[in-house]
């Protein structure tokens, strides 16, 4: 399998199956490594700004949801090259409406969805 090229590792441009998941997690950490230095990528740039100019995240307060959906977005921007928005979304129900529609008691729930 090809090496993913920094700049093939955003959304749009990245088709996760056509990849194994060692060169996924390679260029995962090789994104992640880029934060150190001089050479980030223009999507870790803008997070960084974002986040300088927004400043606090209330995320442990369970009703502030725009903060969560702020600080998930600019996450995703810095370690994954905006990826997760493809293939992640975060909804917010009732603790009565997640127990009906998860069968028994959760907090929180993760879904896997593969984009296509």
């Amino acid at each position: 399998m090809p090496e993913i090229k920094p700049e093939d590792f955003e959304a749009g441009c990245l088709k996760p199956l056509s990849y194994h998941e060692d060169e996924i997690s390679k260029a995962i950490v090789a994104n992640v490594k880029r934060l150190d230095t001089d050479d980030k990528l223009a999507r870790q740039k803008e997070a960084l700004e974002r986040y300088k100019y927004l400043g606090v995240f209330y995320v442990a307060t369970p009703e502030n949801y725009e903060d969560v959906r702020r600080f998930f977005h600019i996450f995703d921007d810095l370690f994954f090259g905006g990826l997760l928005r493809e293939s992640c979304r975060i909804e917010f129900f009732p603790s009565d409406k997640m127990d009906a529609r998860f069968s028994g008691f959760v907090d929180g729930y993760c879904e896997t969805e593969l984009p296509g």
